[in-house]
């Protein structure tokens, strides 16, 4: 089975709100057909109720919980040190990278959602997709 290495900036359960409903729906689909690991970056508390639908999805996931002011930091480093958009900066981080580096050769495709995890895939030799479904054209 085909396998997709899935990453989003927002837990995709509960489904509420615009990317994590889409993204919910859309890691139901998925599933279906592919094998399927998400990585995602929160900094809210997991909730119960993620890890039984994961499980019932086969979902393999890695979930990177952090502390607000760590996103900040990374938004303000982010301003003196590149020209990448805040939101980018904000969901940046090396310990997610580090991860995404070490297995994203066991996987067929890279899903990022938003331009918020582009960085973590763009320069990866492999098939990729950037979701943009949020973006104003």
């Amino acid at each position: 089975m085909r396998k997709i290495l899935f990453l989003s900036s927002r837990l995709p359960y509960p489904p509420i709100g615009g990317d994590r409903l889409k993204n919910y729906w859309l890691l139901k689909i998925l599933s279906k057909h592919f094998k399927v690991h998400l990585v995602s970056i929160t900094d809210q508390n997991v909730p119960k109720e993620f890890y039984d639908w994961a499980g019932n999805l086969g979902l393999s996931y890695k979930i990177f919980q952090k502390n607000k002011k760590q996103f900040y930091l990374n938004t303000l480093k982010g301003l003196t040190t590149n020209r990448l958009p805040l939101q980018v900066n904000y969901y940046y981080l090396s310990d997610v990278q580090e991860y995404i580096d070490s297995i994203c050769e066991d996987y067929d495709l890279l899903f990022a959602t938003l331009i918020r995890t582009a960085k973590y895939v763009v320069y990866k030799n492999k098939p990729k997709i950037l979701d943009m479904a949020d973006s104003i054209g």
